[in-house]
Formats: C-alpha cells, sequence, structure tokens
C-alpha cells in the first residue's frame, strides 16, 4: 500500500492515538508521542505572522509517523524571508525497522521541499542531530546560562549533573558544609560588572513601540525571528499568565518565574527563565541585569536562559551567569546558513535565538 503525506485533520485523530499506543508499547519515551489532536500552537491561517501545519505519513488508514512546521517571518540582514520550524517528525521505524521508509519520507517532505528550514532543541547529539549532519546541515548548541541565587538549594536540586552516587555525594557536602554556596557565588560576584541602571516598566502586550524597536534594530542583528508586536503577541499571548513582559530602557525582556516539582533537570527549584531578549546591544547588560533583578526579587531559587548571539552571552557572563552543558542545539539548512556571508563558524555568533524562539519555553 503507498505511503502518503497529508494534513492532519481532527478525523485522524484516532489512528494517531493508536500509532502512539504502538510506539509506547515498542519501548518509546511516552513524552516524544505525537500530538493525538491537531491542537495547533500558533496560528493555522497562512495569513498570520506565524502560522503552523501537522501532516501524518498514512498508509490506508493507518499513521505510520508525522511532523509539524511552524512558519515564521525572519529577518537576514534586515530583509524579510520566509522560514520554517520543523518539529518533532516521527516514525514507527523507531520501534520497527521495517518502517525506516517512513522516516525518509516524513523528513524528504519536511526538509526537501522549502530552503530555509532549522530545528531548535532536539536534546542530544545522539538523536535526530546525526540524521540532519548528514544532510550537511550546520549546527550547534546555544549557552546555557545560569545564575544560582540559593547556591546550596540548586546543588541538591540540580539533576542533570547529580547522574551518578560519587557526584552526589560531592555535591550534598558542598552544599551543607557551605563550601558550594561560597564557592559559586565567589564566581558569580567574581564575573559581575554592574550595567547602568535604566527604567523598567511591566506590560501586558507589546505595542506600536515593539514595532519602532525592530525597525531600527533590523539590520544591527544579521538575523532574528521577526519580534514585532503582531508575532510577539503571538508567542507570548496576552491572556498567558506565565510571561512576564518587562519594557527597559529602549529593550525588552519576556520571563518565567516556575515553581518545579520533580522536574526532569531542575528537580524542585523554583526556576527563573529569562526566555527572550531584545534591544540596542549596547544595552544588553542593562537590559540582563534588570530582568534578573526583578526574578530575584520574586523570590527564585535560580535563574537561566538560552542565547546565541555574542554580545548577549557576553552581557550574561558580565552579569555573573555561568555557563554549563546544553541540550539546546541550533541547526539549519545550508542554504539558511549561506544566507549569512561567511562560514558559519564565524557568523553563528551573530544569530539571535533564544529560549523563545522555535517551539518557545515548553517544559519551564
Amino acid at each position: 500500500m503507498d505511503l502518503q503525506i497529508i494534513n492532519y485533520t481532527p478525523d485522524w485523530s484516532p489512528a494517531v492515538v493508536a500509532l502512539n499506543k504502538r510506539l509506547v508499547a515498542g519501548g518509546m519515551n511516552p513524552t516524544l508521542i505525537f500530538p493525538e489532536t491537531p491542537r495547533a500552537e500558533f496560528p493555522t491561517d497562512p495569513n498570520a505572522a506565524i502560522h503552523q501545519e501537522f501532516f501524518l505519513a498514512v498508509e490506508g488508514d493507518t499513521v505510520r509517523g508525522g511532523y509539524f512546521m511552524t512558519h515564521e517571518t525572519w529577518l537576514i540582514h534586515g530583509q524579510p524571508h520566509r522560514v520554517s520550524h520543523y518539529r518533532l517528525p516521527l516514525s514507527e521505524s523507531v520501534i520497527d525497522r521495517q518502517y525506516t521508509y517512513v522516516s525518509k519520507a516524513v523528513m524528504n517532505h519536511g526538509l526537501k521541499r522549502l530552503p530555509y528550514v532549522y530545528c531548535l532543541g532536539m536534546g542530544s547529539y545522539d538523536l535526530f542531530p546525526k540524521r540532519l549532519a548528514v544532510l550537511k546541515w550546520p549546527m550547534f548548541s546555544a549557552a546555557f546560562l545560569f545564575h544560582a541565587r540559593r547556591p546550596a538549594k540548586v546543588l541538591r536540586n540540580l539533576r542533570s549533573v547529580r547522574k551518578n552516587a560519587r557526584k552526589r555525594l560531592l555535591l550534598d557536602l558542598a552544599s551543607y558544609t557551605g563550601a558550594g554556596t561560597v564557592g559559586m557565588g565567589l564566581l558569580q560576584a567574581m564575573r559581575h560588572q554592574s550595567a547602568p541602571r535604566a527604567t523598567a516598566n511591566l506590560v501586558p502586550e507589546f505595542g506600536p513601540w515593539a514595532d519602532e524597536l525592530l525597525d531600527r534594530m533590523k539590520t544591527v542583528y544579521p538575523l532574528l525571528q521577526r519580534r514585532g508586536s503582531e508575532a510577539l503577541n503571538t508567542r507570548y499571548p496576552q491572556d498567558d499568565a506565565r510571561y512576564i513582559r518587562l519594557r527597559i530602557g529602549d529593550g525588552w525582556a519576556v520571563m518565567l518565574d516556575t515553581q518545579m516539582q520533580d522536574h526532569l533537570h531542575f528537580g524542585d527549584l523554583r526556576v527563573g527563565t529569562i526566555v527572550d531578549v531584545f534591544g540596542p546591544l549596547e544595552q544588553a547588560r542593562t537590559i540582563v541585569q534588570t530582568a534578573a533583578r526583578h526574578l530575584a526579587d520574586r523570590g527564585v531559587d535560580l535563574i537561566i536562559s538560552n542565547q546565541t548571539h555574542a554580545t548577549w552571552m557576553d552581557a550574561f557572563s558580565q552579569s555573573g551567569f555561568l555557563s554549563g552543558p546544553s541540550n539546546y542545539i541550533f541547526a539549519c539548512t545550508p542554504q539558511l546558513a549561506e544566507t549569512l556571508n561567511g562560514p558559519f563558524e564565524q557568523t553563528q555568533k551573530t544569530l539571535h535565538i533564544t529560549r523563545g524562539d522555535g517551539a518557545g519555553p515548553i517544559h519551564l
């Protein structure tokens, strides 16, 4: 029976449920299953600033895989281009190799019909990035930056570094003896360089002022997802109480304040996330320090962020942030990389990618 790639409509939900049951029974992580209803995170209207499509790979009335794509407008050297985020490619081949052809069909349909495509997140170079490397996609990890407000509590909860008994013992000793608090606090203080203060105001949404800022900055950043008011209010909607929007000087920051519970990486920490930042590069340190201060005043235990632009990474470092292992991987088609006009190893430092891009701050 011929394999077809079709749009995911609600009438296919029972077949997707059946696929997920087969995948989980075959040993797949239940958190990686395909959405059992086509619930879009972003608008499905092709005329929207951001819009989403869902696809299924089907044989007759059986679903064998699928993926979804989010289409956005990016500014590349100030000019708008349609760029697409390829996400959650899934195939029954993960549990049964006879369906390898499904995986190839899903990738071909998603990656070869559009020139400017990227993937973001992905968790490990041992997984999907291996397949992208075969296609010669350039890739790198966005920096993971953190500032411990309560170092002892952070040492007891950071599960990503507590993977064996010896590490757990050392971290617990550092926590309970106070050595961790002193050591981490000293490292953070040694990096900190105070920035000029700026006026900061909480805002309920992004208005014309965000469009004016983008217009001034669009040639300063060689590549960035269009951060105008329509796109920002789609990504960080006013009716989602999680998002904290802070207008700072001539720029802004979007943040989260999340009490974790048995989180895979952060245990039971209260985590403040600087999800997104934007503004004049000369104000980067002021924006970072103002956002971090706001989260600290709210009482978070740990502040984290993912960044790629060299100036913003420096701003975090000069604000006392440390760097840790990152599983937030950016990869893109060679065609998209070539638009930056230079070796990707150098131009990647000018990309402005944050935790707000791609699928947004999921799992936080």
